[in-house]
């Protein structure tokens, strides 16, 4: 997965579906990009061959219709990240089975924030957000926070390595066991250049 302007991309600059382009990913018998306009599945060509977008039945999420990250799952599914939604998309159905927002009615609720990279393992979904790290169990859809102990909640980064996250803050580097979720908080005393870690 990649982002990249339309001007990469030659005559396909003339289809809407490829409107500032986030992510793509080939399941072997198509391309899906994501983009600014939602979920394209494409042709060896990049000629579109069917546009995907979500519904919402709150009025108030932004951007509705970006797709900012394709994430494959298995089983056919991927997960289609947003700016303040995550989505089921079935490869087989060709269609989003399933949705996590911030709804009107609460159901499937998330914070109503900007979710930034996520880390998927099995049926969880590790976010990073303005307002701390979220869990959601795609399973059950409950959305849970992790209490990491900080100062600020804002997490700018996760990767994970092995059975731990990594997380960038702008109070230092935090190290979260998986299978325990152990803290441990690294700063400039633990010899950091700086507490403001973002990548």
């Amino acid at each position: 997965n990649y982002r990249s302007t339309i001007t990469d991309f030659g005559n396909a600059a003339k289809d809407e579906g490829f409107k500032d382009i986030r992510s793509i990913y080939n399941d072997g018998n198509a391309t899906w990009v994501g983009s600014y306009a939602g979920l394209s599945k494409c042709n060896a060509d990049l000629g579109i061959i069917k546009h995907f977008t979500p519904q919402y039945s709150n009025p108030n999420i932004v951007r509705k219709n970006v797709v900012n990250k394709i994430i494959p799952l298995g089983n056919n599914k991927l997960l289609i990240k947003s700016f303040m939604a995550l989505h089921i998309f079935d490869l087989q159905k060709e269609a989003f089975v399933k949705s996590f927002y911030n709804s009107a009615n609460g159901k499937y609720k998330l914070v109503g924030d900007f979710i930034g990279k996520c880390i998927v393992q099995g049926d969880i979904v590790y976010m990073a957000t303005d307002e701390g790290l979220k869990l959601l169990n795609m399973r059950t859809s409950v959305v849970s926070n992790i209490n990491l102990s900080l100062t600020g909640n804002s997490i700018l980064d996760i990767v994970k390595v092995k059975n731990t996250l990594w997380l960038a803050t702008l109070h230092g580097l935090v190290q979260l066991e998986l299978h325990t979720y152990k803290v441990k908080r690294f700063t400039r005393d633990n010899g950091l250049a700086s507490n403001n870690v973002r990548h």
